[in-house]
């Protein structure tokens, strides 16, 4: 704007100034030229020489019916009709035009004293240069300046936006499990304050975590022991079962499918507890998911049938922990949908995924991320009538593939029916 500006004022300003300088010596000039003509016998032609000392202007004079002029790139037909008819009516006129490429100002001037029309025409092309030269450094000067204050600008608002930035990306690892990171406490009497404050939130939530981390662990260790004892007492009622009354029977096979839940239940939240707590321990090892999704279907008594991708593709797993993953998820599909009855196993944009299938009611779209949460059951539990789980599987498998670099997520199945989609970055082959 400052350069637009700039350059407008300045071409108002010498425009004028030539303009002004031109009138000035035109009408000078015909005062010359109406006088010798109303000298009889005057040379006009050796007085319109002497009006080009400069070379830069050029004259026509109309007289009755004789033309004069100072060169032969001007004559009466290089002077618009307009102008020509404006200055027939006894005025006078300035006008821009475009002669031959070249900006020309014309100046008309009627002489009624000697019945004669005088033109002059003043060349602009320095003018027109000055205005090029003046243009083009202005255009340099905005474009640098305009660079030079998009810079100091970025370095400016980097420095100023640095803490929040900081305190975004905090955020972020905190929400992903790093609770460890804190917000260096800088000398800004304004962000101080912000620091301070989000530090002590994360401490505050880390403490939390950890005090209820604690407290499931101690409750599932010290839950080990009486269901261990309540196992053994039970076994021992079960050994004489047949002796017992058919009312005693019913009650002691509705004790033990509740204390095998007892004690499932203990165990997932053991796990649970060992991850919130960052005690777990991978034993990574290269497997074949084709091989390893083979050999859980043929551990199972559940006929599973397996569409393997036998690929040279291999993952690194913890294999007690992706058996655990595929537990879960059969056992879930067993609760809640009438069982699992396909396994595939394909490679998918550089990753590995393992797909179980269910024939089941489905999973609704707002409970697909839902139902992974701890002691979370989606609407299926109330359309099944079938043994609820502890709400823990799905929970532990998301946990045990995150440990592992892999996710988990449910599809709807095109036959009817859900996918459970693990996926495991591949590797190389190390074989």
């Amino acid at each position: 704007m400052l350069a637009t500006s700039t350059f407008l004022l300045s071409r108002s300003y010498l425009l004028d100034q030539r303009e002004s300088g031109a009138q000035r010596q035109t009408f000078v000039n015909a005062r010359l030229v109406r006088d010798a003509l109303a000298v009889g016998g005057s040379d006009v032609s050796g007085l319109l020489s002497g009006f080009r000392p400069d070379g830069r202007s050029d004259v026509v004079v109309n007289v009755a019916d004789r033309r004069y002029s100072t060169s032969v790139a001007v004559n009466e037909s290089t002077v618009p009709n307009d102008v020509m008819t404006q200055v027939r009516a006894g005025g006078a006129v300035s006008r821009i035009v475009d002669i031959a490429g070249r900006p020309t100002l014309i100046i008309g001037v009627a002489l009624p004293e000697v019945s004669a029309e005088y033109y002059e025409f003043h060349s602009l092309e320095q003018l027109a240069g000055t205005l090029d030269a003046l243009r083009f450094a202005l255009t340099v000067s905005a474009l640098i300046a305009s660079a030079a204050g998009a810079l100091l600008g970025l370095v400016a608002s980097g420095r100023v936006l640095r803490p929040v930035n900081r305190l975004g990306e905090a955020a972020t690892h905190i929400a992903s499990g790093s609770l460890d990171l804190r917000l260096e406490v800088e000398h800004d009497p304004d962000l101080e304050p912000v620091a301070t404050s989000f530090n002590a939130m994360v401490d505050t939530l880390q403490d939390r975590i950890q005090r209820e981390a604690r407290f499931s662990s101690d409750v599932s260790h010290e839950l080990r022991t009486p269901i261990a004892a309540m196992s053994a007492a039970l076994s021992i009622a079960r050994r004489r079962q047949r002796d017992l009354p058919e009312d005693v029977q019913q009650v002691m096979n509705l004790l033990n499918e509740q204390l095998a839940s007892f004690r499932s239940l203990t165990e997932d939240l053991l796990a649970i507890a060992r991850v919130d707590a960052g005690l777990t321990e991978l034993n990574l090892e290269a497997v074949h998911p084709a091989e390893f999704a083979r050999q859980f279907v043929d551990s199972r008594e559940d006929r599973l049938d397996l569409r393997a991708d036998d690929s040279v593709a291999v993952v690194l797993v913890d294999k007690r922990r992706l058996r655990q993953v595929f537990e879960n998820v059969v056992n879930n599909a067993e609760c809640y949908a009438g069982g699992a009855d396909v396994v595939e196993v394909r490679v998918h944009d550089r990753d590995v995924e393992i797909r179980i299938g269910d024939r089941g009611p489905g999973v609704e779209m707002d409970e697909r991320d839902a139902i992974f949460g701890r002691f979370a059951r989606g609407s299926a539990t109330k359309a099944v009538h079938a043994p609820s789980g502890s709400g823990l599987g799905l929970a532990l498998a998301r946990e045990h593939l995150a440990l592992m670099g892999g996710r988990i997520w449910v599809e709807d199945r095109d036959d009817g029916g859900s996918w459970f989609v693990v996926e495991l970055p591949a590797v190389e082959d190390t074989e």
